[in-house]
């Protein structure tokens, strides 16, 4: 079983000792399985540009890292989470359709972030900050994530980068970088972007790549049909994972904009 990252003390609760726990959980093995597919497992984590400073692959759904501690975070609120989603995360991770209310897009959007923090241990890691929001039942500020449906031959992929911040004029409390991430399980794509904004401002997806994703954080109410019009080839899925201001924008109040600004 590969280890990917190992840490003295939790990353969520500073708690110890800290146990090995499944990046991603292997009862995930049995629904792609069922599913006919190859399980295939490939990674890689580092800056925007240049070569990852981690790289990892393997044939099963076996990756492990050593970052939490079990009574309150691997035996507890993690494991809660996963209960909470097993059946319907099941159900996308095979291609169904599915009504998502306010409620389980949450309960997505907290797992993927989750299993986010624990990828990104073995490279560029999240602030302790933001971790810690995650201990607490909420989410780090400024996190945006979106699904998107998968048609092409892999079954878990995992990439991340480090996100310039947007530039908002006389924002000097803007972090100097964010963080993009995209994880592929099954049929279900999961980009989560970790990026605290300006108050007033969001982030909106360009037009041409809407009827292939659905946003499910920031929250918004009502139930919402998970049905994408198109579906993401590997081609679509590197792309996508490259460099997020390829397909989303960022809308500012008018009094944050740039003179020049329309």
């Amino acid at each position: 079983m590969p280890l990917i990252s190992e840490t003295d003390e939790c990353i969520f609760c500073t708690g110890t000792p800290t146990t090995s726990e499944h990046v991603l959980p292997t009862w995930m093995n049995r629904v792609l399985i069922a599913e006919g597919s190859l399980i295939t497992v490939e990674g890689r984590s580092g800056p925007h540009v240049g070569p990852p400073n981690v790289e990892w692959a393997t044939d099963v759904l076996d990756l492990e890292a050593k970052v939490v501690c079990q009574p309150k975070c691997n035996g507890g609120w993690m494991h809660d989470l996963e209960d909470a989603l097993i059946k319907r995360l099941t159900r996308l991770m095979q291609g169904q359709k599915m009504d998502t209310s306010r409620t389980l897009r949450r309960l997505l959007t907290r797992w993927a972030t989750k299993t986010v923090a624990v990828f990104q241990q073995s490279g560029q890691a999240l602030e302790w900050e933001q971790r810690q929001h995650l201990f607490t039942g909420g989410l780090p500020p400024g996190t945006h994530v979106w699904i998107a449906a998968y048609k092409g031959n892999r079954t878990a992929w995992y990439q991340s980068h480090l996100v310039r911040p947007f530039d908002i004029p006389n924002q000097p409390t803007l972090p100097s970088q964010g963080l993009a991430a995209t994880l592929l399980v099954g049929r279900l794509i999961f980009h989560v972007l970790i990026q605290p904004l300006p108050p007033g401002s969001e982030v909106r997806t360009q037009y041409w790549i809407q009827p292939a994703i659905m946003r499910i954080w920031p929250p918004y109410s009502g139930s919402r049909l998970w049905a994408p019009r198109q579906a993401v080839d590997d081609e679509a899925l590197f792309g996508f994972s490259a460099s997020v201001g390829r397909w989303i924008e960022l809308h500012a109040p008018r009094n944050l904009r740039s003179p020049q600004s329309p």
